[in-house]
Parts: C-alpha cells; sequence; structure tokens
C-alpha cells in the first residue's frame, strides 16, 4: 500500500499571520486615507475630496484582504474619522448636526457596497483563475492516464488528481475493503488514516463493492 503526504499545489489555510497582515494593510490604508486627506484640506482650505480618499481606501483594503470583514470594518472607520477629523466640530464626533445622518449614512452605505462589489469581483477572479487552472490539470491528467500502464501505477495517478481536485483525504480500494486493504490512502494523517479504514468506512465501501 502507498501513502502520500504532500502533492504541490495544496491551497494554504490563513494563519494568524495572514490575519496580522490584513490588520495592518487595513490600517496603513486607512492612515493612509487621513493623512492624504489632511494635507489636501491644508493645501487648498477645504475637505471636498475626503469622501473620495476614504472609499478609494475602502476599495483598496477589500482588494487587498481576504473575506468581508476588513472592507466593513474599513468603511465603518472611514465614516467615523471624517465625522471626527474634518467634519465640525473637529477631533469630536456628531452625528446630531443637520444632515449629517442621512449624509454619513450615505457615504456608509455607498462604502459597503463598493467594498462587497469588489470583494465579488475578486472572488470571482480568483474562481475563475482556479477553474481554468483545474481544466489543465484534468487534461493533463487524461493525457497521463492514457499513458500509465499496470493497475497499480493507474491507482496511485487517479488518487493523487481526486485529492488534489478535492483537497479531501482520499482511500482507494481495488477489491472488496473487507477482504483486502487499500492500494492506495492520500492526505491522509495517522488519525485520519485510522478513522477512514475503520470498519465502518470500510463497511461504507463493501456496500458500494456490493451494489447495495
Amino acid at each position: 500500500m502507498k501513502r502520500f503526504w504532500f502533492f504541490p499545489g495544496d491551497p494554504v489555510k490563513k494563519s494568524p499571520a495572514d490575519h496580522w497582515l490584513d490588520f495592518v494593510k487595513t490600517v496603513l490604508f486607512l492612515g493612509g486615507s487621513t493623512l492624504c486627506s489632511w494635507l489636501i484640506s491644508q493645501a487648498f482650505g477645504g475637505a471636498s475630496n475626503v469622501t473620495a480618499i476614504y472609499i478609494l481606501s475602502v476599495v483598496l483594503v477589500s482588494r487587498t484582504t481576504s473575506g468581508y470583514f476588513w472592507g466593513i470594518l474599513a468603511s465603518l472607520a472611514g465614516v467615523v474619522f471624517i465625522n471626527f477629523f474634518f467634519t465640525y466640530p473637529f477631533m469630536a464626533l456628531n452625528f446630531s448636526l443637520e444632515g449629517y445622518p442621512v449624509t454619513f449614512l450615505i457615504m456608509l452605505f455607498v462604502s459597503l457596497l463598493i467594498s462587497a462589489l469588489t470583494i465579488q469581483t475578486r472572488q470571482q477572479m480568483n474562481a475563475a483563475a482556479l477553474h481554468q487552472e483545474r481544466t489543465e490539470r484534468l487534461y493533463e491528467s487524461n493525457k497521463k492516464l492514457l499513458g500509465v500502464r499496470g493497475a497499480q501505477n493507474i491507482v496511485d495517478l487517479t488518487v493523487e488528481y481526486l485529492y488534489h481536485f478535492s483537497q479531501y483525504p482520499v482511500v482507494f480500494y481495488l477489491e472488496d475493503p473487507l477482504r483486502k486493504g487499500p492500494a492506495a490512502i492520500l492526505g491522509a494523517g495517522e488519525r485520519e488514516t485510522d478513522c477512514i479504514c475503520s470498519w465502518e468506512e470500510r463497511k461504507t465501501a463493501h456496500n458500494a463493492f456490493a451494489g447495495k
């Protein structure tokens, strides 16, 4: 029985370091937007472009971080920062002045909408790239299967590609599991191997062999 532990191209799960990196990106974009807005307001004596600058930061955060959380956080923070730094009374939060609630609610809605659309576009691009990669690998696997000889070699190659496409542990039987062990296991550690080779799992595979 062959056992494989790694296949190139496995997706990497988000680690705490990745989440910290997303946090740093969000802080840098919001901080840069605040600094840029302050410089513009000092140079031109107004804050007419502040909203556009913060919306741009929301787009950048949504484009470069993972998930919806950081884009939503940037949208909320942008509204608070504009209110705190660039609207009267300065250096204080005040959403009660006439016209402010509606203005900031509209900005928040626009920011959230742009954030969601940006993230959705990025996800669609990633999905398209993944689909293309899988199509190419499927074509490659078909070519390899045509040139493979021997039952065990065919099993090894098939299991390899099944694991790569599903990213779940794969166990493959050539004969009735209640009579003989698996021909190949891929992507399973010791605990997972014990689970997928347990009596219950082998009984389920036996039922498939028996056509039940």
